[in-house]
């Protein structure tokens, strides 16, 4: 019979036994650590029975460990409870348990003869302590435990009684009194323990020392000195502790003392790889700490500590460990005050003249003269030993970014792309330099690796201008199949300064060639194309013909305003014609027409043309100026303002709704009439709605109307709040404070009416008061407001009555006037919208849209999406978002409706949210939807918007009322007075 089937019976039998037999652990070991501690209180036989063992189910922890005390003679049983107890009980003793399961160990720890025992009881202490929540009651516990008795294993337990001290000194419950005990077990391990017990002595020194509130520098001195010997310790995980204990030493406004700065640089060539990490990084340290502290480098000159530091980096970047060459990388990008000439040696191999010294101390000076011939070997190069004795830093750092970047390894490439985009940006000079260097790396093999060398360079693309090569490079990214990549190269080229009018032709050809291969480019081609001819007016004039393609000699047919290449021309011309005005005379007389249609279509791509303007304004007859124009819209607009809020406060109650009818009459008027103040209107309308449905709340309150009818009235008003603040931008900060104001007054009835018509409200309502409270005072701390005076009154009085119901809580059922419904109502007579008188930034207020470039409308009406009923499939969608914050981008979702008005939700991933400008960002992202069998082909709407909560939150007695969340369309950004929906045809089957 085989060994472990018999240990399996004998097992199977032994917890069938009933809880009063003793021969439980009463068998044979019969293999090496075959058993295992028993996790469940049952065991199925073979025929299915459940057998309970009595005994487990009955034994906790502490009995664990009783029974170990009583066997302290015998070792493997002992073995076997600790590992039950640690196993099973330990993470689920509770404050007594905890108590008395330390004082056990302890016990059993200064009456065993076995070290392993020992060694398993102090991790159990360590384990224990650190889960607690009495720390320092179990630590007084066991304290007077470490005695002599201890240490009768002579040092076979110092490390572990090291790292339960190293715990104590961390949650500071380590006793001052046992100092000199520690001090002595960590002074003798630093000399002559193995490798586990000077890691411990270190860590215990190092957390002793640095844990004071006030550290004692004299301390510290002289463990950095006892840690610089330990670095030199034979085994790696020794050196590896003592330089990690240095490091821990320069976090925060400290620093080692400058004398350590020769060995650290030692060790970034040290034989272990942990060692010279945690080395580059203490480097880095050195570096911030002691910029312009002279040294002498390896080469015997005395250089600024930063630019020295700089150089030992640079050197690492050519170690055999990957790792250490990605960390070398990344650190480079740290140096920001680095000397110009070490910088510029990063992007050159060979030595540079400013790094080379001559023979009287100074520094070779560059010439770009040629030789004149007459001395013989006077343009001949240096050899390279005499290179390397005359230079400033060692060979081997020369070119360190240009080995990063050739680098084989992803990691290494990419931090190298990251620090020199961060070292260029605000360095002209070096910023030009790099631009060769960045370009090429948009041929990497790594699309992640293209996409960051392309956000690195864009910044610096401002420095300097882009030539015939350098832009055949770059061009070359705008075949990439990667959107991401071809989103970010537009802006790089919106940013560039080219060179000539070859430079721009060549850019737009690509540019429109590659539009025709990737339709859902096209919004950012044309504002790369507007970009560039704002930038380059001057040249665009001499292709301006060409591109629209105008003869001399015949008349234009008028080219479509729906074709897309046609467009994106048009888009580069008119923007170059707002700077050069003498263009206009070269465009055919179509022109006009287009460019009025477009400044009304997409006013960001096109701007103000004057000459445009001016024939405009003539062939209507318009005298009046622009100036004036505007001045009337204000007026229109301010009128309209003044009107709500003196409607809102002052009109009497049947006057009220009659008025609000009017003014509302006149914004819709608004929208539709004059295109310049329909955002504006369209916003004053729905703030009319807001207090037009407040002043019905209160009007049906002191009415008596049906409570259902008032919850409804609110949530109108809560939706209109929502939809206020999710879909416009620029809202000034005094009108977002007041209708939070109003959401407090519509929550605060709620609540009141829920008070006097729902059993036990009473008792309810003070939670959901307290934390109605505490959004407000938040929310206004947000927007670095203060409310009004009315409601500073309102909540200092709901303050007081809050706090006589804690005071009084037992009594509340013959108190009923501390919070009641009719006692909030009162308090709440004279409310209105806080709005103030004037509103300067309304013609500032935009809307928050979103722009669907992919499914295509018309598209999209023709292809069916097939997929296998009840399985998920992906529809691609791609748009654009014009004036969402990041606030909105959280809650930003996809809101899916299936034909049987089954909706869902579907969030994008953080990374498809692609910041494109402060105010747009792209989302590229693909929505799963799923359906049961359908027999054909049906549509589904997907919609682009903001999920919010709802800001009443009341769950009072049987009636609850919970936060509900609400979805807010955004508009289309085409058509602002629709909202986005695209609508796509699916037809689930069967499995095939």
């Amino acid at each position: 019979m085989p060994k472990d089937l018999k240990f399996t019976r004998k097992r199977e039998r032994s917890e069938e036994i009933t809880s009063s037999d003793s021969s439980l652990f009463d068998f044979k070991n019969e293999g090496p650590s075959t058993y295992q501690p028993p996790l469940k209180q049952f065991k199925v036989s073979a025929s299915g029975k459940v057998h309970f063992h009595k005994k487990l189910v009955e034994k906790d922890g502490v009995q664990v460990l009783r029974d170990a005390v009583k066997f302290s003679n015998d070792k493997q049983k002992i073995k076997l409870l600790l590992r039950e107890f640690t196993t099973d009980y330990l993470n689920l003793l509770n404050d007594s348990g905890q108590e008395e399961s330390v004082e056990l160990i302890l016990k059993l720890l200064n009456t065993t003869k076995f070290v392993e025992i020992a060694e398993i009881c102090i991790r159990s202490l360590y384990s224990i302590i650190e889960r607690s929540g009495i720390k320092d009651v179990l630590w007084r516990k066991l304290s007077p435990g470490f005695d002599e008795n201890l240490f009768h294993f002579q040092g076979a337990l110092d490390s572990n009684l090291l790292a339960l001290f190293e715990l104590a000194v961390a949650k500071k419950i380590f006793d001052p009194a046992q100092t000199n005990l520690a001090l002595q077990v960590s002074e003798k391990n630093l000399r002559n323990s193995g490798p586990s017990g000077r890691i411990a002595a270190i860590r215990f020194l190092i957390r002793l020392t640095l844990n004071e509130n006030i550290p004692n520098l004299e301390k510290l001195s002289e463990l950095e000195q006892e840690l610089r010997v330990m670095c030199d310790d034979r085994d790696p995980r020794v050196r590896t502790a003592a330089i990690e204990g240095l490091e821990l030493m320069c976090d925060g406004k400290s620093c080692l003392s400058i004398e350590s700065y020769q060995r650290i640089t030692e060790l970034c060539s040290n034989s272990d790889i942990n060692v010279r990490l945690i080395a580059l990084r203490i480097i880095l340290k050195f570096a911030q700490h002691y910029p312009e502290h002279r040294v002498e480098s390896v080469k015997k000159f005395t250089l600024r500590l930063h630019d020295d530091a700089f150089t030992v980096v640079c050197q690492a970047m050519n170690d055999l460990d990957t790792q250490v060459r990605a960390e070398a990388a990344r650190i480079l990008g740290c140096f920001t005050q680095v000397s110009e000439p070490f910088l510029l040696q990063t992007l050159d191999k060979k030595l540079t003249p400013k790094m080379k010294v001559l023979n009287d101390g100074s520094t070779a000076a560059q010439t770009d003269e040629w030789s004149t011939g007459k001395k013989l070997g006077e343009d001949v190069p240096m050899e390279r030993e005499e290179e390397e004795v005359q230079s400033l830093i060692p060979i081997q750092a020369c070119g360190a970014f240009v080995t990063a970047l050739e680098d084989e390894f992803m990691a290494v490439r990419e931090a190298a792309v990251y620090s020199l985009g961060k070292l260029a940006v605000n360095r002209p000079t070096f910023a030009n330099a790099t631009i060769d260097h960045l370009a090429d790396m948009f041929n990497d093999e790594i699309a992640q690796i293209r996409l960051d060398a392309i956000h690195a360079l864009t910044p610096l693309v401002i420095h300097g201008v882009l030539g015939q090569e350098q832009l055949n490079t770059i061009l070359t990214g705008l075949d990439d199949a990667a959107s991401d990549n071809r989103m970010a190269l537009h802006e790089l080229l919106s940013r560039s300064h080219l060179a000539d009018a070859a430079c721009v032709k060549q850019c737009v050809q690509i540019l429109l060639r590659t539009l025709g291969r990737f339709p859902t480019d096209r919004e950012s081609t044309y504002r790369c194309l507007a970009s560039i001819g704002l930038k380059h007016a001057h040249l665009v004039q001499t292709l301006a013909v060409e591109l629209l393609g105008v003869t001399p000699v015949f008349d234009m047919q008028e080219q479509s305003i729906e074709d897309e290449i046609y467009l994106a021309k048009l888009v580069l011309v008119l923007n170059a014609a707002s700077k050069q005005p003498v263009i206009c005379s070269l465009t055919p007389p179509y022109v006009k027409k287009h460019y009025r249609f477009l400044r009304c279509a997409s006013p960001h791509l096109i701007p103000k043309i004057k000459e445009y303007e001016q024939s405009i304004i003539s062939e209507s007859s318009v005298g009046a100026s622009s100036s004036m124009i505007d001045l009337k819209v204000q007026s229109l607009l301010d009128n309209a303002y003044k009107r709500m809020v003196e409607a809102h406060i002052s009109a009497g109650i049947s006057e009220k709704s009659a008025l609000f009818k009017l003014i509302l009459r006149d914004l819709e008027a608004y929208q539709t009439i004059e295109e310049e103040i329909a955002v504006p209107a369209r916003f004053l309308h729905d703030l009319c709605n807001v207090m037009n449905l407040f002043d019905i709340v209160n009007t049906g309150i002191r009415s008596g109307d049906e409570i259902t009818t008032i919850f409804n009235i609110i949530q109108q008003a809560h939706r209109k709040i929502g939809w206020i603040e999710s879909q416009y931008h620029g809202v000034d900060k005094k009108i977002l404070a007041a209708l939070r104001e109003c959401t407090l007054f519509l929550n605060l009835i709620q609540v009141a009416i829920l008070i006097d018509h729902i059993p036990n409200g009473q008792k309810q309502a003070p939670k959901f008061v307290q934390e109605e409270i505490l959004a407000v005072e938040n929310r206004f701390k947000k927007l670095d407001s203060k409310p009004s005076d009315f409601t500073t009154k309102l909540i200092h009085w709901l303050n007081e009555k809050l706090s006589e119901t804690v005071q009084n809580g037992s009594n509340l059922e013959e108190k009923k006037d501390f919070l009641s419904g009719h006692g909030i109502i009162a308090q709440l007579t004279g409310a209105y919208i806080p709005a103030p008188e004037t509103l300067p930034s309304l013609r500032k207020i935009s809307m928050k849209s979103v722009q669907v470039i992919d499914p295509n409308k018309d598209v999209q009406a023709e292809k069916i999406v097939k997929f296998v009923s009840g399985l998920p499939t992906g529809v691609e969608l791609n748009c654009m978002l014009h004036n969402l914050t990041a606030e909105d981008l959280e809650k930003f979702r996809i809101k899916i409706e299936y034909p049987d008005e089954t909706i869902a939700y579907y969030r994008p991933r953080s990374t498809e949210f692609i910041t494109l400008s402060n105010r747009l960002v792209r989302v590229q992202t693909t929505v799963l939807i799923s359906a049961q069998l359908w027999a054909e082909a049906s549509e589904i709407q997907l919609c682009c918007g903001v999920l919010l909560s709802s800001p009443q939150g009341i769950s009072i007695g049987a009636n609850e009322y919970t936060k509900e969340n609400f979805f807010v369309p955004l508009p289309d950004a085409d058509e602002p007075t629709q909202f986005n929906k695209i609508s796509v045809k699916i037809h689930p089957v069967n499995r095939m």
